[in-house]
């Protein structure tokens, strides 16, 4: 289901922190670069969605980006697929797990780079290494 942008839509308040609802707009912009406004499409996508009107789903995310806040410190043992970690402004994410230990106490995590997600690496990491994720795919 298409959401129609209809200039004569009642202006509403929502209640939201700042620090989510600029966030919003940015990563909106991000996921439909044109049109009168993109927050507005998301929250409109979302209501039709949460009303079950018929075809309604719910809007796609975008990938991580700077409006991504990030989480807690964690480490690779708790990385999943789909986690967004950043290394050194370096950002992946996580293709593949395989948390069963080699020899020296390592597993095995399969990341893509973000700017390149075709170039995957595969590295041995102790599952107490410490890693920023930036983005969970919940």
């Amino acid at each position: 289901m298409d959401v129609e942008e209809n200039e004569y839509d009642k202006a509403r308040r929502v209640r939201m922190p700042d620090d989510e609802w600029e966030p919003l707009l940015q990563a909106a912009k991000a996921m439909h670069p044109t049109g009168r406004s993109p927050r507005g499409r998301v929250i409109r996508e979302f209501v039709q969605w949460y009303l079950r009107r018929p075809g309604a789903k719910l809007p796609e995310r975008p990938p991580a980006g700077p409006w991504s806040r990030p989480l807690e410190p964690t480490t690779f043992g708790r990385l999943n697929e789909g986690d967004v970690i950043d290394e050194g402004g370096n950002r992946f994410t996580v293709v593949g797990v395989d948390r069963q230990l080699n020899d020296y106490g390592s597993m095995h995590v399969t990341l893509a780079s973000t700017q390149d997600p075709s170039a995957s690496v595969v590295r041995p990491e102790p599952p107490d290494t410490p890693v920023m994720v930036v983005a969970r795919d919940d």
